[in-house]
C-alpha cells in the first residue's frame, strides 16, 4: 500500500507543530485590548489620542494587517515620540504536553493522521450553520481532548445525585494555583453509613468541558486569573508602570496601580520571597501597597520610580503583629510622593524585624515614617523633605522603634515651609541603636505647643549629627536636640537654631538623661541656650564648644563632667 502524503497546504502547519511538542510549546497567535505605549517630549508621557480602526470583531476573526491603532494629535502643540510599543494580552497557542491547542484552530495532526471526518446528526433542531459548528466543537473537545475525573467524599447521605446527571463542579478561584471550573457528569454514587452516623457519600465524577481554562496546569490558570501576563522565571518579577515600554511579568495602567503590586508581593511570598521590581516611572496607588515577609519592593532608584498615593491611608505598610512579625521586609530605590493631604504615614512599619529601607525619596507629606517594635531595623539613604507633622518617627513606650537597628545618611529638609503642625522631625525609642551621618535642615514652625526638631529617645550611639537653619514663631519653645537616655554623641552640629517670638525659649542641646557621652559637641549663632543639662540629668560627659549664643551653657543637673567644653 502507498504511503499517504499529507496535504500541502497542511505541511506548513504540520511543521509548526511538530516543533512546539519540540520544544516551543508556547507560541503566541494574537492579541486582545491592544493600545500604543508612548512617550513623547513635553509631557514625557504620551497624550495622544489612539483609535483602532480597519477591523472589526475579536482577535480570531481578525485577520493579519487588519486591524491597526492610529496616533493622533489633538494635543495643539507639536510632539516628538520618543519610545513606543505595542502593549497587549497575548493569546497564546499551548499544544504538546503543555496544553491543548485553542479553540480557534483546526486539529492538523489529526486530520494528517486520519483525514477530514463528516460530522452527522440525526434530528431537526439544527437550523444554522453556527449551531452546526458549535456541536462539532463540542464532539470534537469531548473525544479528543483528555478528561479529568474527580472522586469526591461529602458527609451524609446524598441520595440527590444521580448518575448520567450534569454538575458544574466549582473549587478555588480564578489565579490560584488550584481551581477547577468544571461542568461534569456524574459516573457513580456510592453511600455507607453505620448505625448512628450521618453517613459518607463517594461520587465519582467525569469532566464533560471545563469552563475556566483549557489548559489545566497551574501556569495556564495563573494567567487566565488575570493576576501577571507572565510568571517569573526566577526570584524577579518586573511589574511595569504605565507607560514602560520594554518587558515586564505585568504592566500598571495607571489607576489602582497597587493591585498589580499587591498581587505580585503576594505571589512571591507564597513561594518563599523575592523582588518586586517597580521600572521607571509613575505608580498612581489609591489603596495602600501591602509588604510581606521576604519580600523586597524595588524601584530603579528614587530619581526613577515615583509611588504617587492619593489616599487616605499608608501609601506602603509592613504590619505583623507580636509573635507573629513579619522579617525581611525590604523597601528599595523609590520615591514616594503624595498627591493629598493626608495625616497617615507614608511608609508605615510595624513588628517587621530584619527590614531594610534604603534609597527612598520621600515628598512633602504630613508624616513620613514610623517604625514601631521593629528588632534589627536598616535604614539607609533615606530624604524626608517638608514634613507637617512627624518625619522620622517611633512611639515611646509600649512600642519603641525596636531594638539593634542601624540608620545611615539620613536627610530631613524643611524646606524652609513653615508648618503650624510639627511636632518633631526625629523621634526614635529603643535601645542598642547606631545612627550615623544625620542631618535635619531648614525647619520653620510655628506650632503652639513648640517644636523638638530630634528626640534621642533610643539608647545607643549618634554619630556625626547636624541640626543646621531652624526658625520657631509661637508661643512655644523650640528646642535643636533632646537626650532622654544614656546615649553616646560622637560629632554633633547645631547651627542657626532661633525664637522668633521670644529668643530665650529656644535650647541647642537639651540633656534630660543620665550618664551620657557627649564628644565633639559644637553648638552655634543660636538665640536662646546652645547647652543645657536639666534637674535630674546626672553624670554626664560634654566635650566640644559652644559659643554665639545667647546663652552658651547651663547646668541644672546633678555631677556633670564639663571639663572638655569650651563655652565662650
Amino acid at each position: 500500500m502507498a504511503r499517504r502524503e499529507p496535504p500541502q497546504h497542511l505541511l506548513g502547519q504540520l511543521q509548526r507543530l511538530r516543533e512546539d511538542i519540540q520544544g516551543r510549546n508556547r507560541r503566541i497567535v494574537g492579541m486582545k485590548e491592544a493600545r500604543i505605549v508612548h512617550k513623547t517630549v513635553n509631557p514625557v508621557v504620551g497624550d495622544l489620542t489612539q483609535t483602532l480602526t480597519f477591523g472589526e470583531g475579536d482577535w480570531d476573526i481578525i485577520k493579519a494587517d487588519a486591524a491597526r491603532i492610529e496616533l493622533v494629535n489633538n494635543t495643539g502643540d507639536s510632539r516628538i515620540i520618543t519610545d513606543c510599543v505595542v502593549r497587549a494580552k497575548p493569546v497564546i497557542k499551548l499544544s504538546g504536553n503543555f496544553g491543548l491547542v485553542h479553540d480557534a484552530h483546526e486539529d492538523f495532526e489529526d486530520i494528517v493522521k486520519n483525514g477530514e471526518r463528516r460530522f452527522e446528526f440525526g434530528n431537526d433542531a439544527i437550523v444554522t450553520r453556527d449551531q452546526l459548528e458549535q456541536l462539532a466543537d463540542y464532539y470534537w473537545k469531548y473525544n479528543k481532548t483528555p478528561k479529568h475525573v474527580f472522586v469526591i467524599s461529602l458527609p451524609g447521605t446524598c441520595y440527590w445525585y444521580q448518575p448520567g446527571g450534569w454538575y458544574r463542579l466549582d473549587i478555588g478561584a480564578a489565579g490560584e494555583s488550584e481551581n477547577i471550573d468544571s461542568l461534569c457528569e456524574c459516573m457513580y454514587v456510592r453511600t455507607s453509613r453505620r448505625t448512628g452516623e450521618n453517613g459518607t457519600t463517594m461520587i465519582g465524577f467525569r469532566e464533560v468541558e471545563e469552563a475556566f481554562k483549557h489548559d489545566s496546569n497551574a501556569r495556564a490558570r495563573f494567567q487566565a486569573g488575570g493576576a501577571q501576563v507572565t510568571l517569573p522565571e526566577g526570584n524577579i518579577m518586573t511589574v511595569g508602570s504605565q507607560y514602560y515600554t520594554a518587558k515586564a511579568n505585568s504592566y500598571c495602567d495607571g489607576v489602582s496601580d497597587e493591585d498589580e503590586i499587591n498581587n505580585a508581593i503576594t505571589y512571591m511570598n507564597e513561594r518563599g520571597g523575592g523582588i518586586v521590581k517597580l521600572t521607571e516611572g509613575t505608580y498612581n496607588i489609591d489603596g495602600k501597597i501591602v509588604m510581606k515577609s521576604n519580600v523586597a519592593l524595588q524601584g530603579e532608584g528614587s530619581g526613577a520610580t515615583v509611588i504617587d498615593g492619593n489616599l487616605n491611608d499608608y501609601s506602603i505598610e509592613s504590619d505583623g503583629a507580636s509573635g507573629t512579625e513579619l522579617i525581611a521586609v525590604q523597601i528599595r530605590g523609590l520615591k514616594l510622593t503624595r498627591t493629598d493631604s493626608n495625616a497617615k504615614d507614608v511608609i508605615w512599619m510595624e513588628y517587621t524585624d530584619d527590614a531594610l529601607i534604603e534609597d527612598v525619596y520621600i515628598g512633602a507629606c504630613q508624616w513620613g515614617i514610623s517604625i514601631a517594635n521593629c528588632d534589627r531595623f536598616r535604614g539607609n539613604k533615606i530624604t524626608i523633605i517638608n514634613p507637617a507633622i512627624h518625619g522620622l518617627h517611633s512611639q515611646a513606650g509600649a512600642q519603641p522603634a525596636g531594638n539593634n537597628g542601624q540608620m545611615t545618611d539620613i536627610l530631613v529638609d524643611g524646606e524652609n515651609t513653615a508648618e503650624s503642625g510639627l511636632i518633631d522631625c526625629w523621634f526614635m525609642s529603643g535601645t542598642g541603636w547606631q545612627f550615623t551621618n544625620i542631618t535635619i535642615q531648614n525647619i520653620s514652625s510655628t506650632r503652639a505647643g513648640g517644636t523638638t526638631i530630634m528626640t534621642a529617645e533610643a539608647i545607643g550611639q549618634y554619630e556625626n549629627i547636624n541640626i543646621d537653619v531652624a526658625d520657631y514663631t509661637g508661643a512655644g519653645n523650640i528646642v535643636a536636640m533632646q537626650t532622654t537616655q544614656p546615649v553616646i554623641v560622637t560629632g554633633l552640629h547645631i547651627n542657626d537654631v532661633d525664637n522668633n517670638t521670644t529668643a530665650a525659649n529656644m535650647t541647642g542641646l537639651d540633656i534630660d538623661g543620665s550618664e551620657g557621652s557627649y564628644a565633639g559637641v559644637k553648638v552655634k549663632g543660636c538665640s536662646g541656650t546652645g547647652i543645657d543639662t536639666d534637674a535630674g540629668a546626672d553624670r554626664n560627659s560634654i566635650g566640644g564648644i559652644s559659643y554665639g549664643n545667647g546663652t552658651n551653657f547651663t547646668d541644672n543637673g546633678a555631677n556633670t563632667n564639663a571639663a572638655a567644653l569650651i563655652s565662650a
